[in-house]
């Protein structure tokens, strides 16, 4: 089903916004650099690694457009993707100690908003494009 116009000016308008959400997140990203420890690398690259592929479902349901199920496409497996990375990377060296809980959490934040954000500024002209057909 192709996107109605409204709805394709609203994709707009967040792919626009999208450059203030990355400098926010590099911006959070640079502190977390200075206050984290090499601990927190691995899981931050995997945690960057989940927002860009959170934004490439995003704009696959962009594509794939329908007024009540597209959504499904993002809802639950981009949120269950992030859970595991962060579980699986970020939550064991919170666990020891190693990296506290803030720090923790301001990486989920600054790396997935990241990863997630910088692909929508990358990539914003090719997905305006590929909705435009």
């Amino acid at each position: 089903m192709r996107m109605p116009t409204a709805a394709r000016e609203e994709v707009e308008g967040l792919l626009h916004r999208s450059m203030g959400g990355l400098l926010v997140c590099a911006l959070s990203g640079v502190f977390l650099a200075a206050i984290g420890n090499s601990a927190i690398a691995l899981g931050a690259s995997t945690l960057f690694f989940s927002g860009v592929c959170l934004a490439a479902l995003l704009a696959l349901s962009w594509r794939h457009y329908h007024p009540h199920l597209s959504w499904l496409i993002w809802a639950a497996p981009g949120p269950a993707l992030v859970a595991a990375a962060f579980s699986a990377f970020v939550a064991p060296a919170v666990r020891t100690g190693v990296v506290s809980i803030a720090v923790a959490l301001l990486a989920v934040g600054a790396c997935v908003g990241g990863g997630f954000f910088g692909t929508l500024v990358t990539f914003g002209k090719r997905i305006k494009q590929w909705l435009a057909t």
